[in-house]
């Protein structure tokens, strides 16, 4: 009786790296933790320019679905 293993690798996804326009200056790369970390502390906000790997140019966060998405995960705000 022969018995046969195979290894396959295979590679994992690189986690998305985000870069954000933070006081005009170009800051990243970030990960969607950490960015989430910069949306609560208001150091990014909706209209903050963004741009990750495939993006042809920086973009408004709100435009971004990947970035988009961390707005709505949010608590709302204290009256």
């Amino acid at each position: 009786v022969w018995h046969l293993q195979v290894q396959v690798n295979v590679p994992m996804p690189k986690p998305v790296q985000f870069y954000a326009l933070v006081n005009a200056i170009p800051q990243g790369p970030f990960t969607e933790q950490e960015l989430s970390g910069h949306i609560l502390a208001n150091r990014v906000d909706k209209e903050t320019l963004v741009w990750l790997h495939g993006m042809p140019g920086w973009m408004q966060a709100q435009q971004v679905s990947e970035v988009a998405k961390l707005f709505t995960l949010l608590p709302p705000p204290i009256q």
